[in-house]
This record gives structure tokens, C-alpha cells and sequence, in this order.
């Protein structure tokens, strides 16, 4: 899966859609696409960092989205908590993922989207609501993929769900 997503990668162009995002406590079901240029590409969706991964290639892949225009995809960003679900669908696989943390940071802290050494999703949103000030920024980490042929890859689970 490492190849056909790195195959997928060396494709992409700036502004074309990637996949989608399902974020159920959001009620989101959206496609992004792979850029975070405020009007090219954020007008159309939630968009990808292009200095972070794609999935399935065990870094951080970072997703942008607007609070307040262009549909506001990411609103509500504020209300995921701890266990919440994300799941990101490309044409290779799809890629669930389990919220563990978030944080609020100064709209100039790129290290938000450095590698957290595992497979990881992050996702930012200006803070708060009508300014740019900072940014309300959540994580979470791989749990499972779903590969194009169906098999399942079952990975980090939350200490919650191991204990029940």
C-alpha cells in the first residue's frame, strides 16, 4: 500500500481533489482537496498541507478547513473530543482514525504539522470564530485501514476501546 499511495502522490497536483473526510460528531462528509490556498483551494473544500504526507505512509497528514466561510467545514472543530472518529477515503484505502488531543496555538506554529512519529491525521481551523488569531488544532492517530481489496489493518486502538 506504501507504493500505490507514494504512485498516488507523485500525481497530485495543487487544488485537485485528494479524497474525503467523514467526521460524524461534525457531521462532515466532504471532499478535500490537496492544497490550503485560502481562495483556490480552501473555497472548494477542506484542504491538505502539501509539505505534510497522504495517507498510508506513516507521517502526518495535515487537513485545513474554514469556520466561518465557504461552507465552514470545519465549524464545529471545537466540539470533537477524545475517541471521536475521522475517517479520510483516497482511491487506495481508506483510513480511520481516533481523536486523542487537541490544542489552540498561534496561527504562526507550523509545528503543528510536523511528524508525530506515528500514522496521524491533523486537523486546524481558525480560532476564534470571525478571526485568525490562533487556531484550534485536533489529532488523532490510526486505528485502522481499509485497503482497496477489502482487507482490513487493524492498528492503535484508545484505552478506552481496549477496555471494553
Amino acid at each position: 500500500m506504501v507504493e500505490t499511495a507514494r504512485r498516488f502522490d507523485r500525481r497530485l497536483k495543487i487544488g485537485q481533489p485528494l479524497g474525503r473526510i467523514i467526521v460524524p460528531r461534525l457531521k462532515l462528509n466532504k471532499v478535500f482537496v490537496h492544497g490550503t490556498r485560502w481562495r483556490q483551494d480552501l473555497s472548494r473544500g477542506p484542504g491538505h498541507f502539501p509539505q505534510t504526507e497522504i495517507p498510508a505512509i506513516g507521517q502526518t497528514v495535515a487537513i485545513a478547513g474554514h469556520r466561518t466561510t465557504f461552507g465552514a467545514p470545519f465549524r464545529y472543530i471545537n466540539k470533537l473530543r477524545d475517541g471521536d472518529e475521522i475517517t479520510l477515503e483516497l482511491p487506495y484505502g481508506t483510513f480511520n482514525y481516533v481523536v486523542f488531543k487537541d490544542k489552540i496555538v498561534d496561527n504562526s506554529d507550523w509545528s503543528i504539522i510536523k511528524s508525530l512519529g506515528f500514522d496521524a491525521v491533523v486537523l486546524s481551523a481558525c480560532h476564534p470564530l470571525y478571526s485568525a488569531a490562533k487556531r484550534w488544532v485536533v489529532f488523532a492517530r490510526l486505528s485502522s485501514v481499509e485497503t482497496m481489496d477489502g482487507g482490513r489493518l487493524a492498528f492503535w486502538q484508545p484505552k478506552s476501546a481496549a477496555a471494553a
